[in-house]
């Protein structure tokens, strides 16, 4: 009588061959996720670029930002909620309405939590605005040409991360 049965060696090859398919998978698709998000925050920072443009067509410069023109500190915001005279700093998220003109419905929130996107008006230079977003993909070839669109020679200001996004309106 003979009984037919896997051995063990066969189960672990099995098991094995399962365990490196199911890891070659979630790489996929961990790294197809930080595409996406990347994707969306270069999204986000031309949506913004549009809003930004309605508030300049609107009052004839760009709202000033939480911070000064470098370094990048805080969330960096856009000051330009409430009303024109003494704006408020708008937060990630939520809507940007100033004076009861809505430039956009909702400020975009970075998909990273604990990530932000930064955003400075220049006080003077080549450059009236600019907005930063890091990406987590930092081999990204859109990181380079954007940030090199976006120097200023008035402060020598040099991006020192490689993964940073950057928009800007340069004159």
């Amino acid at each position: 009588m003979r009984k037919s049965a896997f051995t063990l060696i066969e189960l672990m090859i099995a098991v094995t061959i399962v365990a490196i398919i199911a890891g070659i998978f979630a790489l996929n698709v961990s790294g197809n996720l930080a595409k996406a998000r990347d994707a969306k925050r270069k999204s986000d920072l031309r949506a913004l670029k549009t809003s930004l443009d309605l508030y300049y067509n609107v009052n004839n410069l760009y709202p000033p930002s939480e911070s000064s023109w470098p370094p990048f500190s805080g969330d960096n915001r856009i000051k330009g909620c409430g009303a024109l005279t003494t704006p408020l700093n708008c937060n990630w998220g939520t809507p940007w309405v100033q004076d009861g003109v809505t430039y956009m419905g909702v400020l975009p929130k970075d998909p990273q939590s604990q990530w932000s996107y930064y955003y400075l008006r220049a006080p003077q230079g080549r450059l009236s605005y600019i907005m930063v977003a890091k990406l987590e993909r930092g081999f990204d070839p859109d990181t380079a040409a954007s940030q090199s669109n976006c120097q200023d020679t008035t402060y020598g200001f040099v991006y020192s991360d490689p993964s940073w996004y950057v928009v800007c309106d340069a004159r």
